[in-house]
This record gives structure tokens, sequence and C-alpha cells, in this order.
């Protein structure tokens, strides 16, 4: 298992990474992220191996604030790098017709929040 914050290519925001769990061709992730207006978004979902990266379905955040419901999201993660206790990925949040990019480097052990 592996956490951490993923940070958005020229953006102050990031993704964390509450829990990333690997699993022979998939993983499965929890996330939580806050955007321009400050909102935290939280989710979770599963992605499969396909052509060197890791994919999701269409997934749903839900704002922790007033929990509604996101548009429907897809996530893709490349682990580009392993060390002892680090995972170096990459990848995009696709939502609404928009792309965003993130990247950094997860640690072996478990956060200790939780994405709601």
């Amino acid at each position: 298992m592996f956490y951490g914050k993923l940070h958005y290519d020229g953006e102050s925001h990031y993704v964390e990474i509450v829990r990333l769990i690997e699993r022979g061709d998939s993983i499965i992730i929890e996330l939580r992220t806050t955007w321009d207006d400050g909102n935290v978004w939280c989710g979770a979902t599963l992605l499969h191996k396909k052509d060197g990266c890791f994919e999701s379905e269409l997934f749903v955040t839900k704002n922790q604030t007033n929990q509604a419901a996101s548009e429907s999201s897809r996530i893709t993660i490349r682990i580009t790098g392993r060390a002892a206790e680090t995972i170096t990925v990459e990848g995009e949040w696709k939502e609404d017709g928009e792309e965003y990019r993130f990247s950094g480097d997860l640690t072996a052990g478990s956060s200790t929040g939780r994405a709601s």
C-alpha cells in the first residue's frame, strides 16, 4: 500500500492519494483533491492495467462539504519508478472534457486520513 500527494502540473493544487493498493493487473485508489473553488472532493476507484498504465472506468467523486456528486471522471496512472519505500507515478484526471496531469512520489505504508 502507498500514499502521498501528487501535484498537478503548473498548479498549486494536488491529488492526495489516501491509499493505492496494487493487485496484480489492477490497482485500487482512494483519493481526495481540492479544486480552485476550495471544495474538497473524495472518491475511490479500481484501475485496470492497459498498455503499460492503469486506467479507471468512469467514476464519481463526492464533495466533502455538501455531498454533491461530481461529473463522471476517469483516472490514468503510470508507475514510472520504484525504490525500496517509494513509487514514482504520473497520471491524468479527466473530467468534463478537461484533463489535469499530476505526478510525484508515493510512500509505502498507510496514511492517517480516509477519503469519505
